[in-house]
This record gives C-alpha cells, structure tokens and sequence, in this order.
C-alpha cells in the first residue's frame, strides 16, 4: 500500500512538473524581454539596438528566449555598414520574473558577436558620432545602480567574438579573434567575477578578477577586489579594494608584476605582435618584476613606491597618472642597460621599431580608442624628473644622468637634461618639441665638453682609435639641434678639439639608408697624424694588407665596407698641416657610400702651387679601384713640399747602392800617322762619375692590390732641374700592371707623346713608346755633359722594354731602338768651316795639326740635318750609321754607348766635300772612356794626305811654269 502510494505521487509530481515546463513559456512576454534588452543596452552604450530577427521562446532544457540578427547601424563614413552584429542572443528569464512578469534575467549569451571600431577621419570615434549615439550612456554604473533593471545576479557571456579596430587617419587595422566573456553581476550580496580570453596576432591573454557586491560598492564606497592578466610567461596581480564614489573609480592596493619577458606585454598593448624568428637571430629575454601600490586621489592613479628590477632596469619611481593624460614621474634608477634592451626582440617588433615619432605619437595604436579621440602627444600632458646612476649602452657607461620635462598639448619642454659620457665628457642640453608636419620633433640646444674627445665617441660606436690620439683629447661643442622621425640636424656647430677648430652643421635623413649632408669649416687640421695612424705613409702596404681571410684589408677598406649611409660632407680647410708643412687653404666634397667614397670639387694651394682634382676608391669588389683626377695651373714640387717656398736642394735623389767597377772591354787606338795623332783633351775621370745604378727592389706588390684610373694635367710643373709645360698624363692599374695610356706635353722645351707599360710579377717587366719633337740639347746638358756646346732642335722615336728586380737589372737588360733626327745643329768649340779655310793655306803637315789645334777652342760648326737608327741590347746603346750634313761636310757617328757602366766608344768620320767633291778628303773625331768626361782624338791622316797632294801638285805646277 505505501508503495503504491509513493509510485503515485512521483507520478502526479512528474507530470506536475512536465506540466509547469510546458505552461511557462506562455508566462514569458516575449516584448518585455525585447524592450528590456534593447533599453539596458542604450542604457549602457547611448547606442540603438535594432532587433532585426524574430524572438523565439525555446522550453528545453530552460525556457529561454532566441533573439536573432541584433544590429547597432555604423556611422557614416565608415568600412562596414554595422558597428556591432549579434547573430544570436539566448536569454535565460528568471522563473521568477516569468511567474510575474517583472524584470529579471538570470543568464544572457551572445554568440557569433562581431565588433567594428573605427577611427574617422575627422579623430571621432564611430560610436562618438551623432548619427550612431543618440543619447547620453550611462555606463555601467547607471545600468547596476538602476534596482529596477533586472541584471541582479545575471550570467553575461561572449561566446565565439571577435573585434576589429579601424584606423581611417593611418589606414591600418588590427584583429582580435576567439574572444569569450563570462561576468557574474553578483548584486547585492553576492561577488561578481570576470573570466576573459581571447587571441591577438596569436598570442592568447587570459583575465580572470572577483569584486565584493557591486551594489554595496556603489552605495557604501569600496569592497575587496582581485584581478589577474596571464599572457604567455607573464602573470599581472591586483589585490586589494575596488569602488566607485563621486562618479569616479577607486582603487587602493597593491599590484605586482612577474614575467620572464616583458616583449608579450609590450607587445600586447601597443598593438604589436611577436614577430616570426629571424634565422641565425638570437633575442635577449627581458625579464622583469615589479612592484608598487596603488591608490586613486581626486580621479589621479598613484604609483607612490614603484620598484623595478629587470636586467635591463633597476630602480624606483613615482608615478602619478591624471586621466586620461596626465602623467607625473619622479624616478631614481641605478642602472639602465640600453644594450640588452635594443638586442632584446623587442625592437624587432615592427611598431616598436620604428622611428620616435611612429612608436609614441601613433593614431593606430589599438589601445588608443579606449582611451581617446586624439593623437596620444596632442593630449598627454607629462611632467617627468628622470635620474639615472648607470646608464649601458654601445658597452659604455653613461653616469649620473638627469633628465627633466613637461610635455603639455602636444608641447614638451625640456628643462635640463645633462649626463657624463666616457672620456669625462659633460653634456647638457635643453629644449622644446613639438607636432610639426614632419611629426614630433625636438629642437634644442647641446653643450658638451670633456678631456678625450676619442673616448667620448665610443658612446657612438665610433673607432676613436682611428683618431690622432695627441689631436683629439680636449674639447668644447655647442650646436642648435632638431631631432625628429624623419631627420636630425645640427647647425651653428662651433667646436675646438685641442687645436682643431671647428665651424659648420648637418643634417642627417632617414628613409631606407640614412642620408647626411654636411658643411663643416675646419681649421688646424694636422693630416700628416691621420698619415700616420691609417698607416698612410705606407699606402700600399697599409691601406691593402694582404690577409689570409682577405684579398685586402685596412682601416678604410672596412669602414667603408661596413657603411649603411649615404654621406655628402662639403669641407673647407684652412691652415692645416701636410707633409710636416702648414698649407693655407683646401676645398673638398666628400661623398660615401657602402664601399665607395670619392673627393669631388678639391681645390688647394701652396706656396704659387694650385692643385684641383677628384680622388674616388671603391672596395665593392674583389680588388679595391681607385680614380684620380688632378689638375693644376702651377705645380712646383720643390716648393709644394718644402716651408717658405724655398727650394729642395739639387741633390734630393734616392741613394744609390755603390757598385763595382765593371771590367771594360779593350779600346782600339786610332791608326797612328807617323806623326802621333793630336789628343784634344786628356780629362780625369772622378769615381763621382760613373752612376751606380740602385740595387734597391722594385716593390710593384700594390698593382697586385688595387685597380686604378688616373688623369694628371699640369698647366706648369717642376720637379729638381725637370721642367714641363701642359703636361698631360692618363692611365690605368689593372690585372697587376700600371699601364699609362698617354704622356703629352712638352718636357724640357720638347714636346713629348708616349705610352708605357710596367707589369709587375716576381720579375717586374716594362716597355715604352715615346715621341719626342723639337728637343733643345741645352736642357739636357745638365744630365748628359756630353752635349755641352750642342744647340738645335733634336725629334726622337723611342721603343724600348726591359725586365728586372732593381734598377740594375733594368738597364742591364734594356733593349729597343731609337730613331734620331735633327735640324739645324750647332757645335760651340769646334771650327770645321776655319779648318777648311785654312787647309787651301797650309804647305806642310805640320801646318794641318796647328790648324786643327786652334780649330778646337772656339768657333762654330752647323750641321743642317742629322738623322740616324740606334739600336739597344743588353744596356749598351749602338749606332753604326748615324749621319749629319752640311754645305761643306758629310759626317758619319759609329757609337757604342754602355749605359750600366757609365762609358763610351765613339767616332766621328767627316768628308770635307767642299775641298774635293769627288774625292773628299776626312778626319776622324773620337770620343772614348767616361760618358761624363770622355777622351778625346783627332785623326787627321787623310787630310794630311790631302795637304801633301796638293802642295805636291802645286809645287809640279810652279815648276813647270817656271
């Protein structure tokens, strides 16, 4: 019986409760629940809900009501046509509220929840727009302080949502996907919770906080409240109270921050992602902690004891932030390692690596439009007073910097900033920046000065070991400044670096390569220092070092190797030193590349001598090339190297190595008369003499180093007793020889056309062609005594090679041929025209040799043309046909001259046509022993025969008339 009983009142309950489960949704107003949903959302938001879909009353599991297609219209001007989309919103009404049909809903989902924020073009947020809100929201605080609004103890979740963020100003987006929402309005006595996640740029953020009733908190003042952000390896805490009172929040707690890398946060909130790995690439970790608490004052957030402790960062501050853009910092850090933070990945995210301006004065920052309709400058309102003990960066330490500024609309003020860099070097610098039409920029003016100026400029990474260390130690700089995201200019730079002197200003452009241009005036500039630290004053050895990991190296081959900018420098010297002289004034442009740099435009002078020109080197390829280009009006060796103009002395040559005598081959005397034959002079040789030819090597090892161009123009040039006139010479370096193309010009009076060729190798080799016009022996008397007492006017053809380590060897093996030509040919010292005279006078043998005697000390002897081939081999110079003429004698030079030792064996052999055309009688001139004073004969044999001739037949004659 009981049994039964039991079984039957399951039964009745059973379908009792079917019963109720069935009645309920015809309970459920399903206008109620439409108006209530679309009031609390205007409420909240000021925005129109307009409710497209139809509402649906589902009684299982629950009744709840199925509201479709929920819309919030866009804006005009806008990317998309809706601002909000709610695909499908599922309300759970109380039994409660459905029983008497009041108010009350116990859970609301929105599923497939898409979010379009945008920033127009006029900065207005879209919601902002007059077209979209069309009245005042009342926030979160007016919907749960509204008793009547039924959200008491409701369930909101976000299932399956996603946002974008629109920037019309900067023509950029971002996306957050997977967004899901769980809050747990607790009313009156119960907590309410937050649970959020959702997925930016692949990296997921999870928020989860508790909050003692709502409602208590908006009456009475705060309750106990938690937050916790976790993304990735970072965890965020609050702990502490919450409330609301006077309309504004408060907080008063404390928070904490643990991360094994700061980059996930920085790089959630300013918009950024983790970017991929690059290859080969190695990031620091910045890990970090900090911690501070934090109190709301009157609407401010204070951090009053903040502390961080990082590996980049170790210090305290004090932070007082007004929203939404007041910030205060006071801060005292110990250490500040800028090195670890720029090898950090965080400035290998996009944004944050970009320029000043893009990083902090940025309308696509995703964050921005909670906050503001405004560019993030234009309205931060920033009073900062920054110390740091230690600063770290390029592996230097920056010591007790001190940086105060306020930055108000847009404006920064720079009180001071001052900091002590390496090398003792104060600076100090004060300021205004402000928005301009190349964004934010900073102008100001900078002081600095320091007891070594090449200490100071490893701050920079600069090589201050490349730097004459006794000229750049002490130093003064002021200069007007303008730093901004697209260029930074210093002007009206006044310096003094020891004695150096300094005047001028730059500007330097960003883009893809930075771009400096400069003017600099520059005065007391010692360049024979830098000759000497670069090794300059052995240029081939230094400047193209042969390496076993390179084909060259060197100081200036790497720089330029290794720079990322375009530089243009326009530099103007004045009394400077070079070659341990002081030179008056110089003009250069200077322009570099990665690999390349050229001088353009240089200009200077010295003592009457005046040099314009162009110097480029390129190190781009396998071997560096170098151009040059020099001209010149006056060019004067002697004084360009010497002070005051005054001359080098005549004896500035190379030492020559001494060397031994060398066996000389027998002289064969002339065929004796029976009279001995007349010696015309008996000169004595000096050692001093004889040139010892340099057994110095060759060192060609440069033209295996570099490939050149060269183009030399002399309006006037002078080296020793050389002279030349419009001297022109180019050429080229390539595959290890020094070709020179062409040599024109007049040298010594002569005009000159030439080539060469010098290879270099174990056994450097050369060869030269040359034309030589209306060559004066006059202006090579000094190096050929011989032809003192020669005039007139000489054209030589020369083809000429050779091949040697030294000096020696060259001329020892020297071969070509030269061909000879002249006109008009004077020989001061010898009277032929008087021998001839004399000789129809002359009776006897005797008469001839006192002829001959006084024909040698003076008088003339002219020669109307003169032509001849020689020939060279082995160093010895011959010729066997050689040939002069005049109205009265026919002559014919037989010679061979050995250049290696200095000496000579040589006859002249004239017929004296005039006495007898058919039969000329001769003499015989010979010149042997030394070049520099050879021995001189006379053989007079066939003259002699002649006088005994005539004087025979003269005397046959007058017998027979008598």
């Amino acid at each position: 019986m009981a049994k039964k009983i039991i079984i039957t009142f399951l039964v009745v309950m059973l379908a009792s409760i079917l019963g109720i489960l069935y009645a309920l949704p015809t309970f459920i107003d399903k206008e109620t629940i439409k108006s209530q949903l679309s009031s609390s959302f205007k409420q909240l938001t000021g925005l129109d809900l307009e409710i497209q879909g139809e509402v649906k009353v589902e009684r299982f599991p629950t009744p709840h009501v199925l509201v479709n297609s929920l819309y919030v219209h866009n804006a005009r001007g806008t990317t998309s046509p809706f601002l909000l989309t709610i695909r499908l919103a599922e309300i759970w009404p109380s039994y409660k509220s459905i029983l008497s049909k009041s108010k009350g809903i116990s859970k609301i989902n929105f599923d497939g929840v898409e979010v379009d924020i945008e920033r127009l073009k006029n900065d207005q947020m879209n919601w902002q727009d007059s077209s979209v809100q069309t009245s005042v929201p009342e926030g979160v605080s007016g919907l749960a302080s509204n008793t009547n609004s039924g959200l008491t103890g409701t369930y909101f979740t976000i299932t399956n949502g996603y946002l974008r963020y629109t920037d019309l100003t900067s023509n950029t987006s971002s996306e957050y996907k997977d967004i899901g929402i769980v809050f747990l309005n607790g009313g009156d006595k119960s907590d309410s919770t937050l649970n959020l996640n959702l997925t930016y740029k692949d990296r997921q953020l999870s928020v989860s906080g508790k909050m003692g009733s709502i409602s208590h908190a908006l009456s009475v003042g705060e309750v106990p409240a938690n937050l916790n952000i976790i993304s990735g390896r970072s965890h965020l805490n609050y702990e502490g109270n919450a409330g609301y009172k006077n309309n504004k929040f408060t907080i008063n707690g404390n928070v904490k921050l643990a991360t094994d890398d700061i980059v996930p946060w920085v790089s959630t909130i300013s918009g950024t992602a983790d970017e991929k790995p690059v290859l080969g690439v190695t990031y620091k970790p910045l890990p970090m902690a900090a911690q501070s608490d934090i109190t709301t004052d009157n609407g401010k957030i204070i951090f009053p004891n903040l502390t961080l402790e990082g590996n980049i960062i170790k210090g305290g501050a004090r932070i007082e932030i007004s929203p939404p853009y007041g910030i205060d910092i006071k801060s005292n850090i110990s250490s500040l390692d800028l090195e670890t933070l720029f090898a950090s990945k965080l400035f290998a995210l996009k944004q944050i690596a970009d320029p000043l301006n893009e990083a902090i004065n940025n309308s696509n920052k995703e964050a921005a439009f909670l906050v503001t309709p405004k560019t993030f400058l234009d309205a931060l309102n920033l009073s900062a007073d920054i110390k740091l003990d230690d600063t770290l960066y390029n592996q230097q330490h920056i010591k007790d910097t001190h940086i105060e500024f306020d930055m108000n609309e847009g404006e920064m003020t720079i009180a001071q900033s001052t900091a002590i860099l390496p090398g003792g070097t104060h600076v100090f610098f004060t300021g205004l920046g402000k928005e301009g039409i190349e964004g934010f920029a900073l102008e100001g003016e900078v002081d600095a000065s320091g007891d070594d100026f090449t200490e100071a400029l490893k701050i920079l990474k600069a090589n201050g070991a490349a730097l004459p260390n006794q000229d750049f130690k002490r130093f003064k700089l002021k200069a007007n400044t303008i730093l901004s995201s697209k260029e930074m200019r210093m002007s009206e730079i006044t310096a003094r670096i020891e004695n150096i002197a300094i005047v001028g200003g730059f500007i330097a452009t960003y883009g893809d390569r930075i771009k400096l241009n400069a003017a600099m005036r520059i005065g007391g500039l010692n360049i024979d220092h830098f000759a000497e630290i670069w090794g300059l004053d052995k240029w081939h050895a230094s400047l193209f070092d042969n390496t076993p990991d390179a084909k060259y190296d060197s100081f200036l081959a790497r720089w330029l190797r290794r720079l990322d900018y375009d530089v243009t420098v326009n530099v103007a010297l004045e009394q400077y030193i070079l070659a341990g002289l002081p030179r008056e004034k110089a003009d250069l442009k200077l322009q570099a590349t990665s690999g390349k740099v050229v001088l353009n435009d240089l200009k200077t002078s010295f003592n009457g001598s005046q040099i314009a020109g162009s110097i480029g080197l390129d190190v781009t390829g396998s071997l560096p090339r170098l151009d040059l280009k020099l001209t010149t009006d006056v060019f004067d060796m002697a004084t360009f190297f010497t002070k005051d103009g005054k001359p080098l002395p005549e004896d500035v040559k190379p030492q020559l190595l001494p060397v031994a005598p060398q066996p000389q081959p027998p002289q064969p005397p002339p065929v004796p008369l029976q009279s001995a034959p007349l010696q015309a002079s008996q000169p004595v040789v000096q050692a001093s003499d004889i040139p010892h030819w340099s057994r110095d090597q060759f060192d060609f090892h440069w033209m295996e180093l570099l490939n050149a161009t060269f183009h030399f123009k002399f309006g006037q040039y002078k080296e020793g007793r050389i002279t030349a006139q419009s001297l022109d010479v180019q050429g080229t370096v390539e595959n290890r020889a020094l070709n020179i193309d062409a040599i024109t010009g007049y040298v010594l009076g002569a005009q000159i056309a030439a080539k060469a060729t010098i290879t270099a190798g174990k056994i450097p080799s050369a060869n030269i062609a040359a034309n030589i016009s209306s060559l004066d022996p006059v202006q090579i008397v000094t190096f050929f005594p011989l032809l003192d007492g020669m005039t007139g006017r000489y054209n030589l053809s020369l083809r000429l090679d050779s091949s040697g380590i030294d000096m020696y060897s060259w001329i020892a093996s020297l071969e070509g041929t030269i061909g000879l030509g002249g006109n008009d040919v004077n020989i001061h010292g010898f009277n032929l025209p008087g021998v001839i005279r004399s000789v129809s006078y002359v009776r006897t043998v005797a008469d001839i040799l006192n002829v001959v005697r006084r024909a040698f000390p003076g008088g003339d002897t002219q020669f109307s043309n003169i032509e001849g081939q020689w020939s060279v081999a082995g160093g010895v110079l011959k010729t066997s046909n050689t040939r002069m003429t005049n109205g009265q004698a026919d002559g014919v030079l037989t010679s061979q001259v050995d250049l290696l030792n200095w000496r000579m064996q040589s006859s002249i052999s004239l017929a004296l046509k005039i006495l007898d055309p058919a039969h000329p009688p001769g003499m015989i001139i010979t010149f042997n022993g030394s070049l520099a004073k050879p021995e001189t004969a006379l053989d007079t044999r066939s003259l002699e025969r002649y006088v005994t001739n005539k004087t025979s037949e003269r005397m046959l004659q007058e017998y027979g008339t008598q």
